[in-house]
């Protein structure tokens, strides 16, 4: 599913495999619009203007009426996200709806075509009717056997109880002197072979000073 999905890249030095699941990522980034890339615009700080917000709400509110294969639905018990990441799982998708697009092949490019956006729209929204008479489990029990990533979309305060985020480690427990014991994020990369090391808890007010002090001689 959405959640099992695994980026992986290889370290220069030791060609060991490192892994970073989707669902770590998430947690450690949630807001991908905090990710900039070499060559992007840069420039300081501005307060958003009315206009600002009202262009992302259109973008946002646009993305989601013309692109139905990566998004959130509401079914009729909740809600669940979906990721077709690629051409054959955006075909197992519609197939399921015995529904058919034009634009399948690039479904976030815009068309230039008013009438073909307009058919996007439309396809979107017969998905969503479709997909709000079920409750989730149904739509994930079907999904899942079509090949298509998806899953329960939980209250944020609640993720760390998930058992995939409990299995994969994605939240830890520690013991902090002075509060007990504290549940929070662990490591979200793995390398290949190795287990996920034990985050550790912060340390008390000068537990460090000593070995800083020894190690700048």
């Amino acid at each position: 599913g959405v959640l099992a999905a695994l980026v992986r890249a290889r370290t220069a030095g030791e060609g060991q495999l490192v892994e970073v699941s989707l669902l770590g990522a998430a947690l450690a980034v949630q807001i991908q619009d905090l990710v900039w890339l070499a060559g992007e615009p840069e420039g300081p700080a501005a307060a958003a203007t009315r206009g600002d917000l009202a262009a992302r709400a259109d973008e946002i509110a646009g993305g989601l009426a013309m692109n139905p294969y990566y998004r959130c639905y509401e079914a009729a018990d909740g809600f669940l996200a979906l990721a077709c990441l690629n051409l054959s799982q955006r075909q197992a998708f519609l197939a399921l709806f015995g529904l058919r697009d034009a634009t399948i092949e690039a479904p976030d490019v815009v068309p230039d075509d008013a009438a073909v956006l307009v058919e996007k729209q439309r396809l979107t929204a017969a998905i969503e009717q479709a997909i709000a008479i079920e409750p989730v489990e149904a739509w994930l029990a079907r999904l899942g056997a079509a090949g298509v990533p998806a899953g329960p979309v939980l209250a944020r305060e609640t993720v760390h109880a998930d058992a995939q985020a409990r299995a994969n480690m994605l939240v830890q427990e520690v013991e902090q002197p002075g509060l007990g014991p504290i549940t929070m994020l662990g490591p979200v990369f793995r390398v290949d072979g190795l287990d996920p090391p034990e985050i550790r808890p912060a340390p008390s007010l000068g537990a460090d000073t000593e070995a800083g002090l020894q190690e700048l001689g």
